[in-house]
């Protein structure tokens, strides 16, 4: 029944074993997440010293870190903020990319060239860069990591969604909406965005994956989210003195991020065959 009430496209999808599966680990991440309180007793921040580094138990499934700390514990309330910044960052970048795609590819005016330009400018550096550059400047917390890698995401968008916007203005249905004196706003809500926002609705969840990985890595490097809260790049860092006592201590966060960031990427691959079945892949 539930099934049903999904658009076709979305249908479609899941009955693609790798989609499928795909979705059914993002949702788990997420259910994870939200349910982190209920799942386990600890608390990510509270420190016990007299139980540092302890092995695999029952009542520390992961063990513990060096400060105490259960595993288990901080990976589940670090989904908490990965998925933030994931979320959180891909949804800025959408916002400023349709806004941006718009302005260039529907006006087509002196604006078209400034943004463009801009955009071409923002993809010369690599988006770990990027953020890096507006992380240092705005300084380390969650917000800014938010900012910062739904900012080197917006190129992006704004590029498909002008892309996009061109190939419209060529078809017969929409020379014919100019002609009959259809405003800029009806263009915009019936011929426009219907057309647009699926496709780019399919990017952002590419793009999840991408800005997971970009938020991992600016705390990783220690200008993310910062101490005591949990983060999976942090993790990753804070354990990587004891990668030659411990291994394992850094392969579960680093584990939850591959798992998570290739789930995103198949399951838009999934969605992009979907809505789309002559496109191949939406970021490259």
């Amino acid at each position: 029944m539930l099934r049903r009430m999904l658009p076709r496209p979305v249908r479609r999808a899941l009955g693609d074993p790798v989609t499928a599966v795909a979705g059914s680990i993002v949702a788990l991440i997420i259910l994870a997440a939200i349910a982190a309180p209920l799942l386990t007793p600890y608390d990510p921040a509270a420190q016990d010293p007299l139980h540092p580094l302890e092995s695999p138990s029952w009542s520390h499934p992961f063990g513990t870190d060096q400060f105490g700390r259960d595993i288990l514990t901080r990976l589940l309330y670090g989904a908490r903020i990965s998925l933030v910044v994931g979320f959180g960052s891909v949804a800025l970048a959408l916002v400023l990319g349709l806004i941006l795609g718009i302005l260039s590819g529907y006006y087509r005016s002196f604006a078209d060239v400034m943004i463009m330009r801009s955009m071409d400018v923002a993809l010369a550096f690599p988006l770990i860069i990027f953020a890096t550059l507006v992380v240092v400047v705005l300084g380390p917390s969650l917000p800014t990591v938010i900012f910062a890698v739904g900012i080197s995401l917006v190129p992006l968008f704004t590029r498909l969604a002008r892309s996009m916007i061109l190939s419209l203005r060529e078809q017969e249905f929409f020379e014919a909406a100019v002609s009959t004196g259809c405003t800029d706003a009806r263009m915009m809500r019936h011929h426009v965005l219907p057309h647009v926002f699926p496709l780019l609705f399919v990017q952002a969840t590419t793009a999840i994956g991408l800005a997971i990985l970009s938020g991992a890595a600016l705390s990783f490097i220690g200008i993310g989210v910062q101490p005591p809260a949990a983060d999976w790049g942090r993790m990753v860092s804070e354990f990587a003195p004891l990668v030659f006592v411990h291994p394992f201590l850094s392969f579960y966060p680093g584990l939850t991020i591959a798992i998570t960031a290739v789930a995103c990427n198949l399951l838009g691959d999934g969605l992009l065959r979907a809505f789309d079945p002559t496109a191949t892949r939406v970021i490259t």
